[in-house]
């Protein structure tokens, strides 16, 4: 039925339910405002028969939601999001998600806390990808890295911009895996690790 979100007011010694997120699923990710004033769910949401990485609001401590911003525009996987909060950055409470779809690394921002996201950017010359990480750096410089899913071996790539991401850098190879890093799991019908 959806992602449940919980809140706790204690720092954590007790909790309290703060609703379900309609229509998501899976691979949820939290972030908040520099000022923790604004609480980010990023999941996965079901959309037309597919699922889309879309982004949930709370600025009551998570106690209750807004709508959801759908940001990518396709069938979409592994979702994640990343706000800076960096005092010295021009870019601070800046909103990132990045997500994959059909192995090609995307990336969207939002300048206004999330309330709305710029047109996403698909890296589809760089190497294709399952997942990704997205951080800042005091200077609000970002860092977007992924383990690309190439055949034979997989390497560990990162893109970076100067800008706030409005434009990235072309992707570098941060490291060779010298192997795969998706298994089978001989226990699971079809789940990998």
């Amino acid at each position: 039925g959806g992602q449940n979100q919980n809140y706790s007011l204690d720092g954590g010694a007790t909790w309290l339910s703060g609703g379900v997120l309609p229509s998501t699923c899976c691979d949820p990710a939290m972030e908040w405002s520099a000022d923790g004033t604004v609480a980010y769910a990023a999941t996965l949401t079901s959309v037309g028969g597919g699922y889309r990485a879309g982004v949930f609001r709370s600025t009551n401590d998570g106690q209750t939601w807004g709508g959801r911003v759908d940001v990518s525009t396709g069938s979409s996987d592994k979702e994640y999001i990343h706000v800076d909060q960096s005092a010295a950055s021009p870019y601070q409470d800046y909103v990132y998600t990045t997500w994959h779809q059909g192995n090609v690394m995307y990336f969207a921002r939002s300048t206004d806390r999330a309330l709305t996201f710029q047109t996403p950017i698909a890296f589809s010359s760089a190497a294709r990808g399952i997942g990704s990480d997205i951080t800042t750096d005091a200077a609000g410089r970002i860092y977007y890295a992924w383990p690309s899913i190439t055949s034979g071996s997989a390497e560990i790539w990162v893109k970076t911009s100067t800008d706030g991401g409005a434009t990235f850098g072309p992707a570098v190879m941060a490291y060779d895996l010298r192997g795969r890093f998706d298994f089978a799991i001989p226990a699971m019908e079809s789940r990998r690790a």
